[in-house]
């Protein structure tokens, strides 16, 4: 119960803070309870399938019936097509001046261009469009007198986009425990999911770690993501088996008052399809 609360604690401060309401909260967790327990594979044909739910659950039969009923009708939102072009942009030398910054973009034409990033990503979204959403967020800078796009940040924060930095919260947090519950679980490790610790630090000493977060991460990101195109591309090829996804993700803390740097602030996670056209 102790683990339990720990995570708790952050979950209470985010929904006070969003205006959710205790009997908000409660729904949420009854409905969580109950998918854990659909997990176990009851018999969903048994006359006693809500009775064994109820018992596992310590839910009353009437609420596993009208939980049962909402859960059919929900569906996991999909990927933001916006944090794929970002991740793409940022990572891939195609988009890149020999120096290793981030080019401006001409807004048409061939490779490299606007255009020509965002359809190696999806053909279901105009660029215009694409192009107006990142504006939107505050991702990007339009000049329209060379008709040129800049990327106007190295992370993936929407800039006052609530919604869009609420599901990166709970795609990033909500794998990274799934990650380390498993593990505890299955008494081992079934996922990498490592940290490091230290206190007694001062200020300055925060500083200089923060400023060491951001260029790691972006060696991360530089590392793995050609590699993971490569392995999307391949499994392409056998769309039976490609029905599998990975996170990889890196975070900071600490306990001052302080803000973090925009280089280490959290980054979008890896896409299940990196690229393929959709």
């Amino acid at each position: 119960m102790q683990a339990i609360d720990a995570v708790l604690a952050p979950l209470a401060k985010l929904a006070l803070a969003q205006g959710v309401s205790y009997q908000n909260l409660q729904e949420s967790l009854k409905q969580a309870v109950l998918q854990a327990a659909l997990a176990q594979d009851p018999d969903e044909k048994s006359k006693r399938r809500v009775s064994q739910l109820s018992v596992i659950t310590g839910i009353n039969r009437p609420e596993i019936k009208r939980l049962l009923q909402q859960s059919d009708s929900k569906t996991r939102q999909p990927q933001s097509k916006a944090s794929e072009v970002f991740a793409r942009w940022i990572t891939s030398d195609e988009y890149r001046a020999p120096s290793g910054s981030l080019k401006a973009l001409p807004r048409q034409g061939p490779k490299p261009s606007f255009e020509s990033l965002v359809s190696e990503v999806t053909r279901d979204v105009h660029p215009r469009s694409m192009l107006d959403e990142l504006l939107r967020l505050g991702l990007i800078e339009f000049d329209l007198a060379t008709d040129e796009i800049r990327l106007t940040r190295t992370a993936f924060v929407p800039s006052g986009d609530q919604s869009s930095m609420i599901s990166i919260l709970a795609d990033n947090v909500g794998d990274h425990l799934t990650a380390a519950v498993e593990n505890l679980l299955a008494g081992g490790n079934r996922h990498f999911e490592q940290a490091v610790f230290a206190d007694g630090l001062t200020d300055s000493s925060i500083t200089q770690i923060q400023q060491a977060i951001g260029p790691l991460w972006q060696r991360v990101l530089d590392s793995t993501i050609p590699q993971l195109q490569a392995l999307v591309t391949k499994d392409e090829a056998n769309p039976a088996e490609a029905s599998h996804r990975v996170r990889i993700g890196l975070y900071f803390y600490n306990d001052g008052s302080g803000s973090a740097p925009e280089q280490i602030t959290p980054q979008p996670g890896i896409p299940r399809r990196l690229s393929k056209r959709r």
